[in-house]
């Protein structure tokens, strides 16, 4: 489980509890509601607030590091040549030609530009 997920189970059953805590609360009013109800309310909703944002910046560096890791992956090879753009094949295409020139290597005597 990754740091996101992981904090994404810790802040449900935060805001469960706390949901909780406000439904006890609901049952009093502002002078009758006891104090520790209050207390625990309040350290909850900092809790909440806390791990919302410790969510927020795991799941900004999680994006960050996969664009990171896509920029590395989508950057020129260093060992590709230095040829103009126009003159540069895939290596797909490349593998063809050559399998091609293969071909027309052993059998010079059907192709009309090796017969010579």
């Amino acid at each position: 489980m990754d740091d996101c997920a992981a904090l994404e189970k810790t802040l449900a059953m935060a805001q469960r509890v706390l949901a909780d805590l406000k439904t006890k609360a609901a049952g009093f009013t502002s002078l009758t509601t006891p104090s520790n109800l209050s207390i625990e309310l309040e350290d909850k909703q900092e809790e909440v607030d806390q791990l919302k944002a410790r969510l927020s910046a795991a799941q900004s560096a999680k994006k960050e590091t996969q664009q990171l890791a896509q920029a590395e992956t989508s950057r020129p090879s260093l060992m590709r040549s230095r040829v103009l753009e126009k003159h540069y094949i895939e290596r797909d295409e490349a593998k063809k030609l050559l399998k091609s020139f293969e071909v027309a290597l052993a059998q010079p005597h059907e192709q009309a530009l090796l017969s010579r």
